[in-house]
């Protein structure tokens, strides 16, 4: 390959600076710090005027290629979903976003008055991806060449920036490549475990079907009896109270790839699908990178994803999940405040009524997440959905902490319930406008002290208080798994080893004495795509 430095790709959109507008573009081409950047008059004036290094003309006609070309990178993770309405405000889907943002890079490049041979092939891979990118929704015949296809144009996009060492260093973020050959490769450590997680979001990188679909929940499934082994090894990074917060967040992640598994079985069963699995990846990433303990142990593996251009859109609730969300806020901060005000406290009546809350709680939260459907359940399964979420992965902790009298396991299920809530509940909008007070106690807390939008919101800690949901939408995957589960999944008696059975059973952590945790480290935003 070329390299497409002062000589090259850069020196060449130098030479076409007459079709920007006059002005030179800044040396660092294409992609420099996300914007092109020209020399601007010396005395405020426009675009050929006289020189004032460095100055930056930013929108000024100029697309900003580093953060399209990120964005567009972030939108093929699990794949592309697109909907013809607008769920919750949520737009038209991945789908067009990753059109738009290849089509700003295309325009931009054909401005180039002689193209190099790097220039060529980043126009002809862009053509590529635009062609077969709306031909990978679905499970018609032609999904998974269309899905190979959109996977080797945007990769060697990737490669060719990655080659030239001006727009290396640009801010091009590079995704996960496939392992040469990943039954055989190392998986002891959380950065050996990592780099096959890698190799799944390589594998299911703009999408996943029936075929390749197998291949990948048999790996993921490894990846989980090795998050499972470590954290049984005890690992000195996971003793004490960062320790004990790191094994939620590992169970989290256990629970999460059991979600990602039933996301491949459903993929391409609505033009929805994707939605689901790429938030779940990008998710997993995100609670390794935002756990201290955990980013410092996980080398290259658990790749950090592309930046998206925006944040996404916050969920617009109605009014049945607007008093979820306040029912939810409430009794997670209230559960969480119960449970770490009995540690040490040795009341076994007191411990076996709060367990029950706990299970009420888990419980209803499932069920009211399998009722919505579509991209509500899409964003937020990996949050609510029970053992396959971080709902159920910090019940374990708090009543296996109780039951063995493990405070800092406790305590690290309780911050980490606190954090859900606050997270997810930040990322919706109450039917009525404004925000959730992340911090309520009670649902008119919860509410900023507005009156709930219909009936009162549900205590979810009670039994049977789920609120009612519509029906889930055609396609998604709580629809194509069937209704919730019946019963109590949490299920099992108050004195048993663990609460809950399923593929994410508790995983025991080593305790030191009772410390705080730094809520940074566990409060991890999420992008959502």
């Amino acid at each position: 390959m070329a390299n497409f430095n002062q000589g090259g790709l850069a020196g060449q959109l130098h030479a076409a600076a007459g079709n920007f507008g006059g002005g030179a573009v800044q040396s660092g081409g294409l992609f420099n710090g996300g914007h092109f950047q020209v020399p601007g008059a010396a005395n405020g004036g426009g675009a050929g005027g006289a020189a004032d290094a460095g100055a930056a003309v930013g929108d000024a006609g100029f697309a900003k290629l580093t953060g399209e070309l990120n964005d567009a990178s972030r939108a093929l993770y699990g794949g592309l979903w697109s909907q013809t309405g607008n769920e919750g405000n949520q737009g038209a889907g991945s789908l067009a976003r990753y059109q738009n943002d290849l089509t700003v890079i295309q325009t931009e490049l054909k401005s180039v008055a002689t193209p190099d041979a790097h220039v060529t092939a980043i126009l002809t891979d862009i053509s590529n991806a635009l062609n077969a990118a709306p031909n990978t929704i679905g499970n018609g015949a032609g999904v998974a060449a269309a899905q190979h296809m959109l996977q080797t144009a945007h990769m060697d996009i990737l490669a060719q920036v990655a080659a030239d060492p001006a727009l290396a260093q640009a801010g091009v973020t590079q995704v996960p490549t496939a392992l040469a050959d990943s039954a055989h490769a190392p998986h002891t450590t959380l950065a050996q475990i990592g780099a096959l997680f890698n190799d799944v979001v390589a594998k299911s990188y703009g999408g996943v079907n029936a075929t390749t679909a197998p291949g990948l929940n048999a790996e993921i499934s490894g990846i989980q009896a090795d998050l499972k082994q470590l954290v049984a090894g005890h690992q000195q990074y996971l003793q004490g109270d960062a320790g004990a917060l790191a094994t939620v967040h590992l169970n989290t992640i256990v629970n999460q790839l059991e979600l990602e598994k039933d996301y491949n079985n459903a993929a391409g069963s609505s033009s929805i699908s994707a939605r689901g699995a790429q938030d779940n990846l990008l998710d997993i990433v995100d609670i390794i990178q935002g756990d201290s303990v955990l980013a410092q142990h996980a080398g290259n593996g658990w790749a950090m994803t592309p930046d998206p251009l925006k944040a996404t859109t916050p969920y617009q609730d109605n009014a049945a999940q607007t008093n979820f969300w306040a029912g939810f806020v409430a009794s997670s901060n209230s559960l969480a405040q119960q449970a770490t005000a009995l540690i040490g406290s040795h009341d076994t009546a007191a411990i076996n009524a709060l367990v029950t809350k706990l299970q009420n709680f888990e419980t209803n939260t499932e069920t009211f997440d399998h009722a919505q459907g579509g991209i509500f359940s899409a964003r937020f399964d990996n949050e609510l959905l029970a053992n396959k979420s971080t709902t159920g992965a910090e019940v374990n902790a708090i009543i296996h902490g109780l039951q063995t009298g493990a405070a800092a396991e406790v305590k690290a299920g309780a911050d980490q319930m606190m954090a859900n809530a606050a997270d997810v509940s930040s990322n919706n909008v109450p039917v009525n406008g404004g925000t959730y007070n992340t911090a309520g106690l009670t649902v008119a807390d919860a509410l900023n002290k507005t009156t709930a939008p219909t009936t009162a919101a549900p205590d979810l800690a009670a039994a049977g208080a789920a609120p009612a949901g519509g029906a889930a939408n055609a396609g998604s995957v709580a629809a194509a798994g069937g209704a919730a589960n019946a019963g109590n999944p949490a299920g099992g008696p108050v004195n048993g080893a663990a609460h809950a059975g399923g593929p994410a059973d508790p995983l025991p952590v080593d305790v030191q004495h009772h410390q705080a945790v730094d809520v940074a480290q566990h409060h991890f935003g999420h992008f959502w795509g």
